[in-house]
């Protein structure tokens, strides 16, 4: 009898071991899709609502930049990401524009202390007016360019693919299911 009952008992953990490991596979494909620049800002923690970050808007912004910052924090606060893209006047992060007709950037973002640092005190985030200032930029385009540029402000790396973190403009204007589970696994 005893060997029985240690035998139906080392069948069950087995079992449980296989159901484990079969599931983690999925977990791991599922984790795989978003890539991190490194660091983090301090934050309630996974999956405790919310990280508010305050985004301070520097003077001299052309009223289209504004408006794509606008936009993007709305389509980044309304989404189901644990984070939130506040109005601020502290200078956490700074957002503005500049001007560069020798670069291909539309966007670039500076974390402090360094990208992969942990934790953040501070970004610049800035989008390129040579090109958002061209009609053939529309209102969407510019969101999708700021949207971008505030997930590497959390964190969020660039990854190929029909993502807002694709390094290139791909008709993405909002952050993806992946963009939304990376921030919800780390904030």
């Amino acid at each position: 009898m005893l060997t029985r009952s240690r035998g139906l008992l080392l069948l069950i953990a087995l079992l449980c071991l296989g159901l484990v490991s079969l599931g983690q596979p999925q977990t791991a494909h599922a984790t795989s899709r978003y890539n991190w620049l490194g660091g983090q800002w301090v934050g309630p923690g996974p999956g405790v609502c919310c990280l508010h970050l305050k985004v301070t808007y520097e003077p001299g912004m052309t009223s289209k930049d504004i408006q794509g910052w606008d936009d993007a924090r709305y389509v980044w606060t309304q989404s189901p990401a644990l984070i939130y893209y506040d109005k601020g006047t502290d200078y956490t992060i700074a957002a503005d524009d500049w001007y560069d007709a020798n670069t291909n950037y539309v966007g670039q973002t500076y974390n402090w202390p360094c990208p992969s640092c942990t934790p953040y005190n501070g970004a610049l985030t800035e989008l390129n007016y040579y090109y958002t200032n061209k009609d053939s930029f529309s209102p969407d385009i510019i969101q999708g360019a700021a949207a971008h540029e505030l997930g590497h402000v959390a964190g969020l790396a660039h990854h190929s693919g029909p993502y807002l973190m694709n390094p290139t403009l791909n008709g993405i204007h909002a952050p993806t299911s992946d963009e939304i589970n990376g921030i919800n696994s780390r904030y």
